[in-house]
């Protein structure tokens, strides 16, 4: 088992913490009272962090870090965190936003038209 697999990004928690290793993961999840550990978002956050241990599979490891702060962010021991607008996806931006274009003729009473590539949507 690989304990020492580093995260894809450290994990910060509320009391200053930083959970960089699946060790560092387990350790936390181990140290939870035993009625927070039963509950099945800890319990599914546990069988995922064994077996990103057991693979070592960047996927694994991923998973079991998605679900432990979906874990952690509901018992508040992350606080959410919203990315600066700059690092957020736009669904209008690059190379997509370019291909969307307003139709003429919505001031002619007509219903507005989006159209993306060949398609018309009407909106």
């Amino acid at each position: 088992m690989s304990w020492k697999k580093q995260l894809p990004k450290p994990i910060s928690l509320n009391d200053g913490r930083e959970l960089r290793t699946l060790s560092d993961i387990g350790e936390l999840i181990l140290r939870l009272p035993e009625t927070v550990q039963e509950t099945p978002k800890w319990t599914y956050a546990t069988e995922l962090l064994v077996q990103a241990a057991e693979t070592g599979k960047y996927d694994h490891v991923a998973a079991a870090c998605d679900q432990l702060m979906r874990a952690a962010l509901t018992d508040g021991y992350v606080a959410p965190t919203i990315p600066p607008a700059a690092e957020r996806p736009s669904a209008l931006s690059g190379e997509a936003g370019r291909e969307f274009a307003f139709a003429d003729g919505d001031l002619a009473g007509s219903a507005p038209v989006v159209t993306h590539g060949q398609n018309t949507i009407p909106r």
